[in-house]
């Protein structure tokens, strides 16, 4: 059975992406749209997030209430080479 696929979008409809089945991935709906905090709600048992679009090799300062995240900068949470984070 493949695993299930659902929407994912940030709480200002600026990030868009999906989640299938445990993995959760985030692109900015607008290529180059300056970053403004990130918050998004995802489904039962997502145990791993990428969020692109990002600045590279940046902090972040992730926080996980329940089944949302939200993204801030200024954390010590970093992005890799291409601006990905990776949260798990």
């Amino acid at each position: 059975t493949p695993p299930a696929v659902a929407l994912v979008q940030s709480a200002d409809q600026t990030w868009s992406g999906a989640q299938i089945g445990g993995a959760v991935v985030l692109f900015p709906t607008t290529l180059g749209q300056p970053f403004a905090d990130i918050t998004y709600t995802f489904g039962a048992g997502a145990n791993q997030h990428l969020i692109t679009g990002l600045q590279p090799n940046s902090g972040y300062n992730v926080t996980r209430t329940g089944d949302s995240i939200t993204i801030q900068t200024g954390g010590d949470q970093m992005t890799d080479d291409g601006g990905v984070l990776v949260i798990q």
